[in-house]
């Protein structure tokens, strides 16, 4: 049970480091380009998805824009801050794991 939670972790976690080596290395114009439209925002219904917007805010956070932020999607700072400690905290399990003597 433990293994299985710990690779659903991993993928989780290296997921979340992606994102944020594309936010630190990807100019927001590149990244726009391959994101496709949201599905929902063309919809009749025109309503628009809970991750819209999350790419611009994300970038608009990298830059220190917070308030512009909360305009593209209210949930962006405190996902973009558990993006931030869970890749932390599992880079210092894996350098705890790494260095910690045999059993």
């Amino acid at each position: 049970m433990r293994s299985s939670i710990f690779i659903i972790w991993t993928t989780i976690s290296i997921f979340m480091m992606l994102v944020l080596l594309v936010l630190i290395f990807c100019p927001q114009s590149r990244v726009e380009k391959i994101i496709p439209d949201c599905a929902l925002k063309q919809s009749d219904t025109r309503k628009e998805c809970p991750s819209c917007g999350l790419t611009r805010a994300f970038y608009c956070i990298k830059h220190g824009k917070y308030p512009e932020a909360m305009r593209f999607n209210q949930a962006s700072i405190p996902l973009f801050l558990f993006f931030v400690f869970n890749t932390i905290g599992f880079t210092l399990v894996q350098i705890v794991k790494h260095f910690r003597p045999a059993r």
